[in-house]
């Protein structure tokens, strides 16, 4: 195998990895993906997010590409967003100083590239953001900067004079940000509270689905957390479990469904037809709780 057939190889085995994951394989990633498009649903389909995007024949990838089409996101962090949003996120326990400023100069060449040589666009429609949790003190003091408002720093001088900025999320004011700020690992009890109402209230599905996903995923990571944050607030629990229904309800019916297949001999259809009928939903609905793959292609 030449040297340029094993890079297609290992490109190939990349954009398949990347293309089969419904979201990064990192769980804080994860939560920042779940955040974008909680925050993005008031754009429609005027921005977009791509995650884990990949560069080259033998890539990096970056975070996230957010992709945004003639409009004016109002929202403090993407009011600096052009056309092409290079996203580098850190974690609670990733670190951000000079060396990791490097990172988003390759992700942009490399971007940048593809982009303009497939002429979707050119320089100017790029801007790069950092975003973590806690403060950078050190590389702030490095680097002129402006700071926007709380907890939104622009960098005056960067690679082509492209727009850079840094979030800093422990910083964000306001209930619009309780999401970013949610991600880490002591959430605050007036951040997850917010995060459990906005998913009462919220009335799209699909939405509501990421607000789930997103509490599930800080209750993976952080139990201990969010287990304090339930405790000192009596109502929580309650709302908690309104959250988490539709899932419940799912577990009960795939439990009682597979009970009459394998304990009572029933048939995969009479058993499915009796679950419809006892919790009031199709045959359909069943059958993709049973074969989730199935229902997935």
């Amino acid at each position: 195998m030449t040297e340029i057939e094993r890079l297609k190889k290992e490109n190939a085995k990349l954009k398949a990895q990347i293309e089969g994951a419904k979201q990064p394989p990192n769980d804080w990633h994860s939560m920042m993906y779940l955040v974008f498009l909680v925050l993005f649903r008031r754009f429609g389909t005027s921005a977009f997010v791509q995650h884990e995007m990949t560069l080259g024949a033998m890539p990096p990838r970056m975070d996230f590409l957010i992709k945004v089409d003639d409009i004016q996101m109002d929202m403090g962090i993407f009011k600096l967003f052009r056309r092409f949003n290079i996203i580098e996120f850190k974690g609670p326990d990733d670190s951000l100083g000079m060396a990791e400023m490097c990172q988003p100069i390759i992700y942009f060449g490399a971007a940048a590239r593809e982009i303009i040589h497939g002429k979707e666009g050119s320089f100017d429609d790029f801007t790069v953001t950092l975003i973590r949790e806690a403060k950078p003190e050190k590389l702030l003091s490095e680097l002129t900067h402006t700071k926007k408002e709380a907890g939104i720093y622009q960098i005056d001088k960067w690679v082509l004079n492209v727009p850079l900025q840094i979030i800093v999320t422990r910083e964000l004011k306001g209930t619009e940000y309780a999401a970013i700020r949610a991600i880490s690992k002591n959430p605050k009890q007036e951040d997850i509270k917010s995060l459990v109402d906005a998913s009462e209230k919220e009335t799209d599905p699909e939405v509501k689905g990421y607000y789930r996903d997103l509490l599930d995923l800080l209750t993976k990571a952080v139990p201990e957390a969010i287990d304090e944050v339930r405790r000192r607030d009596s109502e929580m629990t309650g709302a908690w479990m309104k959250v988490f229904a539709p899932e419940i309800k799912e577990k009960e019916i795939k439990a009682s469904t597979k009970a009459l297949i394998e304990d009572a001999g029933w048939t995969e259809a009479d058993a499915m037809a009796r679950a419809a009928k006892r919790y009031d939903v199709s045959v359909e609905y069943v059958k993709g709780i049973l074969h989730p793959e199935a229902a997935a292609q």
